[in-house]
């Protein structure tokens, strides 16, 4: 992961500087504009409900895919890494990541920017993207007084900061090694490094699960939650975060099976985040809202009243 705690970092400086406030009805929903570091202040909520979420039921089955998805993909990690980088040479792509730092603060680099197809593809996980997109919707939010707009805006930050830290937990949990630096086939696991160890030796750990596809499925989530009528968000979202998938494998970040639990929690994170961000709008459940004539026995209007249904 590519800086992606100093790039959120930054952008903080920014949208905590911005006055919210309104409301707005939007389909079947009522958004408020969030306060000044909602998309901090929200955070436990928002792990305790993805907690919930994740535990009920109806999510168990899903729960199962991910771990057999991942328990077959591992099998055969090797032998889908080594076919993908054949098929991406053919393709004329390159086995390497090109990204270049472009903005270097006190020796730290806070942003990567892409110099060629390939890393082009690779950065449409980095935080930066889903920070531009933040950027965007707040500023529409802005200019056209939409408090959905500025709620988006500020979800897609707690999306980000979700996927950073929790892609970074299970990454020290489990340890695993990035194709690039693998000991042996499929990659070494080394759980519980030392924090030194870990970001002495990233490549030595920094494989499972992947954060770029976390962040990607977040963001893509989000926004998919909130626009559901904009049919087309999820198909050319879904080809995208297969795009990237494909890339990251194939200049050596990470292997298939890093995949499914990214995919999982991102999923759910991105799901969570949107309903936490909306309450349904008065009439959502059914109720309406009319005014009725009144009229005379002896003919005639009378009056009227105001009626509402439930």
């Amino acid at each position: 992961m590519k800086s992606r705690f100093k790039s959120a970092c930054f952008f903080l400086l920014i949208i905590s500087t911005t006055v919210f406030s309104s409301e707005q009805i939007s389909g079947s929903y009522r958004y408020n504009s969030p306060r000044p570091f909602d998309f901090i202040t929200t955070a436990p909520k928002n792990y305790g409900d993805f907690v919930e979420n994740s535990f009920e039921k109806n999510s168990l089955k899903g729960l199962g895919m991910i771990a057999g998805a991942t328990g077959v993909l591992y099998l055969f990690d090797q032998q889908i890494l080594d076919e993908t980088q054949r098929f991406g040479r053919k393709l004329g792509l390159e086995n390497k990541d090109h990204s270049k730092p472009t903005l270097t603060i006190g020796g730290d680099d806070f942003m990567y920017a892409p110099t060629d197809i390939g890393s082009s593809i690779l950065f449409l996980g980095d935080g930066w993207t889903t920070i531009g997109l933040s950027a965007g919707f707040l500023t529409s939010g802005l200019i056209n007084h939409s408090a959905k707009s500025k709620m988006v805006s500020s979800e897609l930050m707690q999306g980000l900061l979700f996927s950073g830290f929790s892609s970074q937990a299970l990454k020290r949990i489990s340890g695993r090694e990035i194709p690039n630096a693998r000991s042996k086939d499929r990659g070494r696991f080394s759980p519980f490094a030392s924090p030194k160890d870990f970001n002495d030796n990233k490549a030595r750990y920094d494989a499972f699960p992947s954060a770029h596809i976390m962040t990607a499925m977040t963001t893509l989530t989000i926004l998919a939650e909130n626009y559901e009528e904009v049919t087309w968000i999820r198909p050319v979202g879904y080809s995208l975060v297969a795009l990237l998938s494909f890339q990251l494998m194939n200049t050596g970040a990470h292997w298939a099976s890093d995949f499914p639990l990214a995919i999982g929690i991102g999923h759910m994170a991105g799901k969570t985040i949107a309903q936490n961000g909306r309450t349904p709008a008065p009439n959502a459940s059914g109720s309406e809202v009319s005014f009725a004539p009144i009229f005379s026995p002896f003919g005639g209007l009378n009056g009227a009243q105001f009626v509402m249904t439930f």
